[in-house]
């Protein structure tokens, strides 16, 4: 590359970043072109560029008494006992005779729909079902349908199928297919669909295994009205791993309710699954070989001290982190809005925990208390509740 093609990029970098107000300090010439050059691209693969977010974004760490000793003891009371209440199976439509696992509204109708049966239909607000259909956008093999989001003349559904393909499809009121779009995307799948502006955000999540760790990995895919793909952009870096539990457009924005976790040293805990690879190496730093005790008190804390829960508001545009809100010790679950119309953020904070090396499916369990924040229209935090819910914890 030429004197004056590097000098052009570094002072285009310099442009960029002054316009989206992210700060350079600390950062050499280079650096300051390779971020740059990260987030314009969508790779997001720099690790400096996720320094440069976070450094730029307004962050609030909202503070939360640790639970009392009754509380403790009340959970630790409760688990492994059956009697804690489990988390309910979502509704299920019946209508035409056919039962719907999703109901989305539309006007004075609603548009059902079934993941995996793949079945789509309409229902009118008598209940009767004016149309019913297994959408065929020509896969070989499975499809699975993530979402129907209704538009003013028509509707768009977003699937995955053959495993490993992204489906935009967009349908009129009586249920044909005027346009589909495709796009290989490997094994991941949709969690969640958010429209915006110009497009949709889809949350992708997938699985994989590098080297030694199994990991969830997700990532924000930004889709154009007419199916194309934008940009995509993660959250991960090398200090901390992202884990998405929902997302929501909320006032012209969008949140992602989150939770994270330190990366684990792979020097220091070469194997495991990453979420959780830092407590096992901690149990192996506190464990009491001698007497072959684990102590609790310490095991409790490694726990609290591995996650944190996030709320991220995000520009709808870009999917860039403006504003983000943290709890120590917790972990993220849903957002909705409440009766007020408040953006209600639903945070689980861990009470009490064990350890269970030799099952199967977990090995770390316990028990956490449910909290509530809300929002205002403008992301302000206007309110924090403990509720009575109990929710069992498990990795």
């Amino acid at each position: 590359m030429s004197l004056y093609s590097q000098n052009e990029t570094y002072y285009r970098a310099l442009s960029y970043f002054s316009q989206n107000e992210l700060s350079v300090d600390g950062l050499t010439r280079e650096e300051i072109t390779r971020v740059y050059r990260d987030i314009i691209t969508g790779s997001f693969s720099y690790d400096k560029t996720s320094q440069v977010i976070r450094n730029s974004v307004m962050g609030y760490e909202i503070l939360q008494e640790s639970p009392a000793p009754e509380d403790q003891a009340a959970a630790a009371d409760l688990w492994p006992e059956e009697d804690l209440p489990q988390e309910l199976a979502p509704d299920t439509i019946t209508a035409g005779g056919r039962t719907y696992e999703h109901a989305v509204p539309w006007g004075d109708k609603q548009i059902l729909y079934s993941s995996h049966s793949g079945h789509v239909a309409l229902q009118d607000k008598s209940g009767d079902v004016l149309w019913d259909m297994i959408p065929r956008h020509g896969f070989n093999k499975s499809e699975v349908i993530a979402a129907a989001i209704p538009e003013e003349d028509a509707f768009v559904l977003f699937s995955y199928g053959d495993g490993s393909t992204l489906c935009m499809a967009r349908y009129d009121r009586d249920g044909n297919c005027e346009k589909i779009a495709k796009h290989p995307i490997g094994r991941f799948e949709i969690r969640n669909v958010v429209p915006v502006d110009d497009g949709y955000l889809l949350q992708m999540t997938g699985s994989t295994r590098l080297l030694n760790y199994a990991s969830t990995v997700e990532y924000l895919q930004k889709v154009h009205p007419d199916g194309s793909l934008g940009d995509s952009i993660t959250y991960d870096s090398q200090e901390e791993q992202y884990y998405i539990t929902d997302m929501t457009e909320y006032n012209g924005c969008v949140y992602l309710s989150a939770y994270i976790v330190p990366t684990p040293d792979e020097k220091k805990y070469p194997y495991g699954i990453k979420e959780i690879a830092g407590i096992l190496g901690g149990v192996r730093e506190i464990y009491d070989y001698e007497n072959k005790k684990l102590p609790m008190d310490k095991f409790n804390q490694i726990v609290k001290d591995n996650f944190t829960a996030v709320l991220l508001r995000c520009d709808p545009a870009t999917g860039m982190p403006e504003t983000f809100y943290s709890v120590k010790g917790s972990v993220s679950s849903g957002l909705s809005t409440d009766d007020q119309g408040r953006l209600l953020w639903e945070v689980e904070t861990i009470a009490d925990t064990f350890y269970s090396p030799y099952t199967t499916a977990f090995h770390i369990g316990g028990v956490s208390y449910v909290y509530h924040y809300t929002f205002d229209e403008e992301g302000q935090l206007t309110g924090q509740e403990k509720t009575d819910a109990l929710r069992k914890f498990y990795r």
